[in-house]
């Protein structure tokens, strides 16, 4: 756009912007957040930030002197958001931090209006949208204060209804984020992010491992649980196939195991990959996802007090390298 074109919208925008920032009510926000974000509309997407709409809302939301300006910077996003719909996703994406900031002001209406605001501009992504929604969401998550994390992690949580399949494929990336935030020292993000975890792990598609959520989930807020773990699953009797999703959440778990000093944990831990291996039909996941596992299944089969235990490592070993797994992958 035109250095005189962008000139030509000030006088547009000005008054709106007058209009929000001193709207006495929140109903009086809304309307001339409407206002707004239909003459963005009008004038076209552009605008948002040839007109600096976006950036004019930023100022407000961080300005500290003013609680009317920032509750109106995030009543304004969600009017963008309804007004503007898909289209705008993009474009509103790299404001998710500043409104998720705002969940730590000391005002109730701020915090109210910026969770309205962040809803509704993560509900205008298509379920092939998470993984760059969750890259953001897990960028939120890790710099965020304790309020913020907590919304960032019920966000990660809102898109498994609607997009399950494409939540599962992110569990690799997501989880290990999520599993940080159960040792947060806020027990609001702690649970938080135990519930979240939780929820992510019902993406698995695998009836032999639903059962098994609950613990595989106190694994990961609680290391001391993980010999318990295994033996929940040694005890199970593998059926489906398993994919990666599952090897996403399992792996982790498999590798602290294969670390413990029981020898029966040991044990129970290379028959559980043994079997579970064998239900892995796509090489392509294995190598990806089971290399992993080779080196500490290696150092079983090789050095275990007890030759029983090395014999099981051996087999599970075998079993590793036929599914396509390698310890230089």
């Amino acid at each position: 756009m035109s250095p005189a074109a962008t000139t030509q919208l000030d006088p547009i925008f000005s008054p709106l912007f007058e209009a929000l920032k001193s709207a006495p009510t929140a109903p009086d926000a809304k309307a001339a957040a409407d206002r707004l974000a239909r003459e963005v509309s009008k004038q076209g997407l552009h605008s948002l930030s040839d007109a600096d709409v976006l950036s004019t809302l930023h100022k407000y939301a961080a300005n500290k002197k003013s609680g009317f300006e920032r509750e109106s910077a995030p009543i304004a996003f969600q009017s963008l958001a309804a007004i503007l719909g898909p289209s705008a996703a993009p474009l509103l994406l790299p404001s998710l931090p500043v409104l998720f900031e705002l969940y730590m002001d000391k005002g109730d209406v701020v915090r109210q209006a910026s969770a309205g605001a962040t809803k509704a501009i993560l509900k205008l992504f298509p379920p092939e949208s998470v993984r760059v929604v969750y890259r953001a969401l897990e960028d939120i998550l890790e710099n965020g204060k304790w309020r913020t994390k907590v919304g960032a992690l019920d966000a990660i949580k809102g898109f498994i209804n609607s997009a399950g399949p494409f939540v599962a494929s992110e569990l690799a990336a997501v989880l290990p984020k999520v599993e940080v935030a159960m040792h947060d020292t806020k027990s609001e993000v702690s649970s938080a992010a135990i519930k979240c975890a939780t929820a992510l792990c019902t993406t698995l598609a695998n009836a032999d491992l639903a059962p098994h959520i609950p613990v595989l989930v106190k694994c990961m807020s609680d290391p001391a649980s993980v010999p318990a773990c295994i033996k929940s699953l040694s005890n199970t009797t593998f059926v489906a196939e398993v994919t990666s999703p599952a090897l996403a959440v399992l792996v982790p778990l498999l590798t602290r195991a294969l670390n413990d000093r029981s020898m029966d944990v040991q044990r129970r831990t290379v028959v559980v990959i043994d079997n579970l291996v064998k239900l892995v039909r796509d090489p392509t996941v294995a190598a990806m996802y089971l290399s992993p596992l080779v080196d500490g299944v290696e150092k079983i089969a090789k050095g275990a007090a007890f030759p029983e235990v090395r014999a099981f490592g051996a087999t599970a070993l075998n079993t590793l390298h036929k599914s396509g797994a390698s310890a230089d992958a």
